[in-house]
C-alpha cells in the first residue's frame, strides 16, 4: 500500500470520528501546552536570574545577617555593622580591593511636585564602582560626603526619566524625604537588576553616614559588599573577613557569601522548580498518551473487519502498523500544535502575575516533538495488534 493510501485512509477515519479524536488530543493539547510554559518558566529564571548578578563579579563577596540567628536579628538584639567596622576589616585584608556598606529603607519622598514610596539605598563612596554602576549625568558620592554626612543624593535612570524627563534636568533638583531637603548631584544610567532583588533604576543611593542620622531605621540591618582583587582568592578574602568581624563584634551573627554560591543557590532552587513543572508534563503526556492508545484500541476492534479486507488484499503486517500509527501520530500532531497554540494564550497570563518567562522557539518545537513521540510510543501497541490479526478471523469478526 502506498504512503498515499495510507494518509487517505487515515483522514477518512479521523474526519468521521472528529469528536472522538478531539477528546482523545486534549491530554496532548494539555502536554504540550503546559512543556512550553514550563520551557519558557525555566528560560525565564535562567535570565532573572543573570540579569539579578550581571551587575557583579565573580570576586563580589557579601556580609550579610545569619537567619539561623532568628530571633536575635528579628529583635535586633545584636551589633549592627558600622563604616568602622567596614574600613577597620578592609585595612586589615589583603585581598580586599574595596568593599562598602549599605542599607536599604522605603521611604515617602516628595520628588518634582510629586509624592511616592521609593526605595533608598545608603552605601559608602566605593558601591559604584564594586556593583559596577556608572553615571549618565552629574558627580557621584564620594568619600567627603560620606565624611561630612552631606545631603547628596544619586538617583537612578528610571526616576530621573519619570519624574525629570531626562538625566540632564535631574542635576541640582532637591528631593524631600522626611521634611529634609536632598540634592541631585548624579544620576545612572540605566542598569539591569544587579543589587539582587532591587533595582537600582528606581533607586536613590545616599551617603550611608547621612542616611543612617535621618533615614535608616533601628530596625534596618546593614550589610557590607566587598570585592577581592582575584577570583582564585575570593576563599581568602572571605575568611579575613570573617576573621575581622569575629574579632569586632561580641556577637557576630553574620554569614559570608561569595557571588558564585549565591548564583549556585539560586540555580539549584531553579532547577528544582524546572524539575517539578517537568514532571507535572510527563505525567500529563502519559495521560493523553494512555488516552490515545485506549481510542486506538478500541478503533482496531470497531475496524477488524476493515483490517481482514485490507489483509484479503495484500497488505502487509507492516503496512497495517504503519497505518494506525500514522493515525496516532497525526492525532498527536494535531494535538501538540493546538496545545503550542494556546501556550501562546497562557503565557500573557503568567507575566501579568509576575512570573518570569522568555519564550523561546526551542520549548515550541520541544512541546511538539514530546507529543508527536508520546502519540508514536503510546500507539504502537494497539498498532502492532492490529498487524498481527489473522484475515480470516477478522473477516469472520462480529
Amino acid at each position: 500500500m502506498r504512503l498515499s493510501e495510507k494518509l487517505r485512509l487515515v483522514f477518512i477515519n479521523i474526519i468521521q470520528n472528529k469528536a472522538k479524536v478531539f477528546l482523545t488530543s486534549i491530554g496532548i493539547i494539555a502536554g504540550a501546552a503546559t512543556i512550553v510554559a514550563v520551557i519558557a518558566i525555566g528560560k525565564g529564571g535562567e535570565a532573572d536570574i543573570k540579569s539579578q548578578f550581571s551587575g557583579l563579579s565573580a570576586e563580589t563577596i557579601y556580609v550579610k545577617p545569619d537567619n539561623s540567628f532568628g530571633q536575635n536579628i528579628a529583635d535586633g538584639n545584636f551589633e549592627k555593622l558600622t563604616l568602622k567596622h567596614m574600613e577597620f576589616a578592609l585595612n586589615e585584608s589583603t585581598s580586599l580591593s574595596g568593599a562598602y556598606l549599605r542599607a536599604r529603607e522605603y521611604k515617602k519622598v516628595k520628588i518634582n511636585g510629586q509624592e511616592d514610596d521609593i526605595p533608598i539605598m545608603a552605601v559608602s563612596e566605593m558601591y559604584s564602582s564594586i556593583s559596577n554602576l556608572k553615571l549618565a549625568a552629574g558627580n557621584n558620592i564620594d568619600k567627603v560626603d560620606v565624611n561630612i554626612e552631606s545631603n547628596a543624593i544619586v538617583l537612578g535612570y528610571g526616576l530621573a526619566k519619570e519624574y525629570f524627563l531626562n538625566a540632564y534636568d535631574a542635576i541640582g533638583q532637591y528631593v524631600k524625604i522626611d521634611n529634609k531637603q536632598y540634592e541631585v548631584i548624579g544620576v545612572l544610567e540605566r542598569s539591569a537588576d544587579g543589587l539582587q532583588g532591587l533595582s537600582p533604576d528606581v533607586t536613590i543611593f545616599m551617603p550611608y553616614s547621612t542616611a543612617s542620622t535621618y533615614v535608616l531605621g533601628e530596625n534596618t540591618v546593614p550589610e557590607i559588599v566587598a570585592l577581592a582583587k582575584d577570583i582564585s582568592i575570593v576563599n581568602l578574602g572571605m575568611a579575613e573577613l570573617k576573621d575581622s568581624l569575629d574579632y569586632l563584634l561580641e556577637q557576630n551573627v553574620y554569614k559570608l557569601e561569595d557571588t558564585g554560591s549565591r548564583m549556585e543557590a539560586a540555580s539549584k532552587s531553579s532547577d528544582i522548580m524546572n524539575l517539578l513543572l517537568v514532571s507535572i508534563s510527563i505525567i500529563v503526556f502519559i495521560i493523553g498518551g494512555i488516552g490515545i492508545m485506549n481510542v486506538l484500541t478500541l478503533s482496531v476492534k470497531e475496524r477488524t473487519k476493515e483490517i481482514g479486507v485490507l489483509k484479503a488484499l495484500g497488505c502487509t503486517e507492516h503496512s497495517i502498523m504503519q497505518l494506525f500509527l500514522l493515525e496516532a501520530i497525526i492525532i498527536s500532531a494535531f494535538g501538540g500544535i493546538i496545545g503550542v497554540l494556546i501556550s501562546n494564550f497562557l503565557i500573557p497570563m503568567l507575566k501579568a502575575i509576575d512570573v518570569p518567562i522568555l519564550v523561546t522557539p526551542e520549548g515550541q518545537i520541544l512541546g511538539l516533538s514530546f507529543a508527536i513521540l508520546t502519540g508514536t510510543i503510546f500507539g504502537s501497541f494497539p498498532a502492532y495488534k492490529a498487524s498481527k490479526l489473522e484475515p480470516v478471523n477478522a473477516l469472520n469478526y462480529e
